[in-house]
């Protein structure tokens, strides 16, 4: 079978991997490299959903994050690169007292859960919080531990990803921007700039914010934009951190992430505005005061892709266009999801899903 992937982000490259176990697949790509749009601006946090959390986008993370540690293992193995996995447990600031009932509860239905092995979720006192995490200031009133999180580096993981789909015999076609799928026959034609660039069989969008461009009145998908910064600090904090407004990754030799703004209403915009990064590091400082000298390493901005009409992916076939998939509109779990996403879309591909996901196929626009 001819598959053309379209879109070479993280999703992308992750569906291209797994369907070159059967198929002979193309990456087609507008841009001239891999992990151009938000995979190349995501920090790359994993972040473990809430156990109170019973929606089908959670279980489908949760089913994901357990599948990374095998995923990157055979990743790693098969490419010889590190691809910048680790488990991280994280810590989610508790604003205040109120706050602590909830918490509770959600601690005490996700020590029924099997996720964390050996450790479950805590909720921690100030003084419980210091000790575990010594590098928040000290004024916190508490907080909420998951010890299921995880992260990696966007950096390698993609190259990580790039490297085994061509030691699969994947081929990539960049500066090709697809303009209209066509159907002749059995046949898919990728059209750009009014030539036919490629024949296929099926055809899956992954193209992130861009998606809802290609199939007319299909899907539609928008961008919410994305700010932050890595820099490099002698920081010791050792966990995930999240608070209202910022977050903060530990990736180790002394980098950090931090993010991120949640810009909607922006259209295609991915410029950098140095003044709304800089209040994402005057948060960071304030909750972890050992990261003030700190050096900025790399600004980045990224276009998250947003269903329209409901706050979940879309990943299945298209309303439309017989042959056509979508693995689209992760908004900020695309890293988090792209191993579950890759094994759903290819089970899709060869007609023996285990279970469609309703809430997750597309919807065609004005349904």
């Amino acid at each position: 079978m001819r598959i053309a992937v379209i879109g070479s982000g993280v999703i992308g490259l992750s569906v291209a991997w797994k369907l070159s176990e059967f198929s002979d697949v193309t990456v087609v790509e507008a841009r001239s490299g891999i992990g151009a749009g938000a995979s190349g601006a995501a920090l790359c946090a994993l972040w473990a959903p809430s156990p109170l959390n019973a929606s089908v986008l959670a279980d489908f993370q949760r089913m994901s994050l357990l599948m990374y540690p095998d995923y990157i293992s055979t990743l790693e193995r098969l490419t010889g690169l590190p691809a910048g996995y680790k488990s991280c447990p994280s810590i989610e600031i508790l604003r205040s007292e109120k706050a602590f009932p909830h918490a509770r509860e959600k601690a005490a239905v996700g020590a029924l859960s099997d996720l964390g092995g050996n450790e479950r979720d805590q909720v921690l006192s100030s003084e419980e919080l210091q000790e575990k995490e010594p590098a928040i200031r000290e004024a916190v009133v508490g907080g909420y531990y998951t010890p299921t999180s995880a992260l990696v580096d966007g950096d390698l993981f993609l190259a990580a990803l790039k490297k085994a789909c061509e030691l699969a015999q994947v081929k990539f076609e960049f500066d090709a921007r697809v303009d209209d799928i066509q159907s002749y026959g059995d046949d898919l034609s990728l059209v750009s700039n009014g030539k036919t660039l490629l024949a296929v069989d099926r055809v899956v969008i992954a193209a992130g914010a861009w998606s809802g461009q290609i199939v007319d009145h299909d899907v539609a998908v928008k961008p919410v934009k994305g700010q932050g910064a890595i820099i490099e600090s002698d920081s010791k904090l050792r966990h995930l951190l999240r608070a209202q407004g910022v977050y903060v990754i530990p990736y180790g030799d002394c980098r950090f992430g931090v993010g991120a703004t949640t810009e909607r209403d922006m259209g295609f915009d991915e410029s950098i505005v140095p003044e709304h990064i800089e209040l994402l590091l005057e948060r960071a400082v304030e909750l972890v005061p050992d990261l003030s000298a700190y050096t900025v390493v790399r600004r980045v901005a990224g276009l998250r892709p947003v269903a329209s009409d409901a706050p979940v992916p879309i990943i299945g076939p298209s309303s439309q266009a017989d042959g056509v998939l979508y693995a689209t509109g992760h908004y900020k779990t695309g890293y988090v999801c792209a191993p579950k996403t890759a094994q759903y879309i290819a089970e899709l591909v060869q007609g023996s899903p285990r279970q469609v996901i309703e809430d997750f196929l597309p919807r065609k626009i004005g349904s």
